[in-house]
């Protein structure tokens, strides 16, 4: 027999109560417009180059990925921390909202990663991504999310898009790139989520395809000399 409360029965109550979670979870997975008006502006100054010092120059890239963090919530960004050896942009974790997003299936997130700021004037090579990967096996991380204004170079098993599948097959990590158009996605109402959920599947599905193949460029290990 179904329990009934003023005429709704247990599953409309429990439909109900998740539509009303899941539209204010929409809220929060969306910048709101005072975000990004902020935003707008650090990507127009990154974009037209104009800064009052090099540090400035220097730190553009952090301030608009540190500023696109907060505005999302879900994250708690701990900038340059060093380790015995290297610099770490940002170590990132799940904030409590975020944790609590997780649990409720809400996201999918690793609950550690880290964050690598470049702001090249052209794509970022595959000697930078090689010591991404280290910095990343050195600190038992699984995601890394490189930074930059116009990406990596190569693509399919290439430069340095190719030793990202490479380092997935080898190494099960992952090094997503992401770039000042990823940024403005965000300001046209593109979730972050979806954005790097996406870049995550483009090299995940294309090496579960090709690791079947033998003697495959993808056989080598790009952490080998």
């Amino acid at each position: 027999m179904t329990s009934k409360f003023n005429g709704f029965n247990a599953l409309d109550l429990i439909f109900e109560q998740c539509n009303k979670e899941a539209t204010e979870f929409q809220k929060i997975l969306l910048l709101n417009e005072e975000s990004k008006i902020k935003l707008a502006a650090l990507i127009d100054k990154i974009d037209n180059g104009i800064f009052s010092t090099e540090k400035e120059k220097g730190d553009a890239l952090e301030l608009l990925t540190r500023e696109t963090l907060k505005a999302f919530k879900f994250f708690d960004a701990l900038p340059n921390i060093f380790t015995s050896t290297n610099e770490i942009d940002f170590l990132c974790k799940l904030s409590n909202s975020g944790n609590i997003a997780k649990a409720k299936g809400y996201i999918r997130f690793e609950d550690e990663f880290l964050i690598e700021c470049k702001n090249y004037a052209r794509p970022v090579d595959v000697t930078y991504v090689g010591k991404f990967a280290c910095l990343l096996l050195s600190q038992s991380k699984n995601l890394g999310i490189l930074v930059s204004k116009k990406g990596i170079t190569g693509s399919n098993w290439s430069d340095a898009y190719g030793w990202t599948k490479k380092l997935y097959l080898k190494h099960d990590i992952l090094i997503i790139s992401f770039t000042l158009e990823d940024f403005r996605q965000l300001l046209d109402n593109k979730s972050f989520f979806e954005i790097i959920e996406q870049k995550k599947m483009d090299i995940i599905n294309d090496t579960d395809i090709n690791s079947y193949l033998q003697k495959h460029p993808s056989m080598l290990d790009p952490l080998q000399d």
